[in-house]
């Protein structure tokens, strides 16, 4: 049996707390058995009828084995997720600002053409030229 980094000072009715004995960064921890293969291996130790009325039980909980990195690795591996996140962060505040302005943009659109100050130009059709024939073509 490895180390326990877990105290788990209390039971209560319908689940048990606990609180890490280590200054180990438990973030690391809360997403990596969070992962696919994480998950199925603490539903092999669930008990319950269905999936969504399995219950893990500290006995079980206590004996599942799980890799510890160094304090390095661990601070790596977070540090690389915080850049992955805030890169999707950066890119959904990006994407909703985008909707915001072609929502602005389709309201305006609504507007003068109910109003009739939609009087948009009529652009020349762009012509493109035939790799074949090498002649123009209009689209």
């Amino acid at each position: 049996m490895g180390t326990s980094y877990l105290l788990c000072p209390s039971y209560g009715a319908a689940y048990v707390v606990c609180q890490p004995k280590t200054s180990l960064n438990s973030y690391y921890f809360e997403l990596s058995l969070r992962t696919p293969n994480a998950v199925t291996e603490l539903k092999r130790y669930s008990r319950g009828i269905t999936d969504f009325r399995l219950r893990l039980y500290w006995d079980e909980f206590k004996n599942i084995c799980v890799l510890v990195p160094s304090v390095d690795e661990i601070n790596a591996i977070l540090n690389s997720i915080s850049a992955v996140n805030h890169t999707y962060d950066n890119l959904i505040t990006v994407a909703e600002r985008q909707i915001l302005l072609l929502k602005e943009r389709r309201t305006a659109l609504i507007s003068a053409a109910v109003t009739g100050k939609n009087r948009r130009k009529k652009l020349a059709s762009p012509t493109i030229k035939s790799k074949q024939q090498g002649r123009r073509c209009m689209i």
